[in-house]
């Protein structure tokens, strides 16, 4: 059986999604990959910033929590003829990303297959290893509550100047402010939500201003959309899923989160546990957003931060 052959193009991916401390310490799980040989090119490059909280949280300082990422690069591309996926083993061999300099030194990377490598960059602090107009498509994903607002500028000019004209920046992220709480969730996320403003500089709802901050950094043909997804049992098999992802989300940032509410562990797992209590009845859900947009080809792509609403 033969494909045709595509276009080579480029892509990154930024992935801020922490670490549940069960799984800090786990290899990626490959099964079957392709043979890098039988794909032309496209690059892709992953970007995480990870919370490797361990299970005693207390060990953790909170600004550690969010305090590097790692971008995986890889190139592949369709086959011109078929051939056979070859069996991998079960882990990733000796994975160990090197850690990035912040001195501004060329970044080195972990070669993990002949397609694939990995870098940890310190970011905001750092900039993105690669040269202007590098990629066709660059993604980033859940990082609402990594980043200041002013911290959320330099972020998004860095992903505007590894796109390539005519390429495309897509973001996602997830609106934390969650909708239809019980009372005692309501007040609970209320105190977050406000301490998270006035103390870190970010915005818990920085998901609602995708389209804003697209703009702000010169890209048109903006496009986004929205998804609700139910909290807990009510929602069936996606709520009680959510609610798990959810859960696994509270645990990892709780170091950072009991810093900025300035509250004991115990008493912000206790405040949780209520919210919990009170999603099926009160029917919670939250909402993902997603948006998209193209850098110009035939003009530069010219920044402005009045265009959003958060920098007003």
């Amino acid at each position: 059986m033969t494909t045709t052959t595509t276009t080579a193009a480029a892509a990154v991916t930024i992935d801020f999604t922490p670490v549940h401390p069960i799984l800090a310490n786990v290899d990626p799980s490959i099964s079957q990959i392709p043979s890098p040989n039988s794909l032309p090119v496209h690059s892709n490059i992953n970007i995480n910033n990870s919370s490797s909280s361990n299970s005693s949280s207390s060990n953790v300082s909170p600004s550690s929590a969010y305090s590097s990422s790692s971008i995986s690069s890889s190139t592949f591309s369709s086959p011109q003829e078929t051939q056979s996926c070859p069996r991998l083993p079960a882990r990733a061999p000796n994975f160990c990303p090197t850690v990035v300099s912040s001195t501004g030194t060329e970044p080195t990377k972990k070669k993990i297959l002949e397609n694939l490598d990995f870098y940890i960059v310190k970011l905001p602090e750092d900039s993105l290893p690669f040269e202007d107009n590098t990629f066709d498509f660059v993604q980033q994903r859940m990082a609402s509550s990594n980043y200041s607002l002013l911290e959320w500028k330099k972020i998004m000019t860095e992903m505007a100047r590894v796109t390539k004209p005519g390429g495309y920046v897509q973001l996602l992220e997830t609106d934390y402010l969650l909708h239809s709480l019980g009372p005692k969730g309501v007040l609970w996320l209320d105190e977050l939500t406000t301490a998270f403003r006035e103390r870190r500089k970010g915005e818990p709802r920085i998901a609602c201003y995708i389209n804003e901050l697209l703009l702000a950094v010169g890209f048109q043909d903006i496009k986004t959309t929205m998804v609700s997804v139910p909290v807990g049992a009510w929602g069936l098999d996606i709520g009680l899923l959510w609610q798990q992802n959810v859960d696994a989300f509270i645990q990892a940032s709780m170091p950072l989160m009991v810093n900025v509410l300035q509250m004991s562990p115990s008493e912000f797992k206790r405040r949780w546990r209520e919210t919990c209590d009170e999603v099926n009845d009160s029917k919670t859900f939250t909402n993902i957003h997603c948006g998209w947009a193209q850098k110009p080809v035939d003009k530069p792509a010219i920044t402005d931060w009045s265009l959003c609403e958060l920098y007003r």
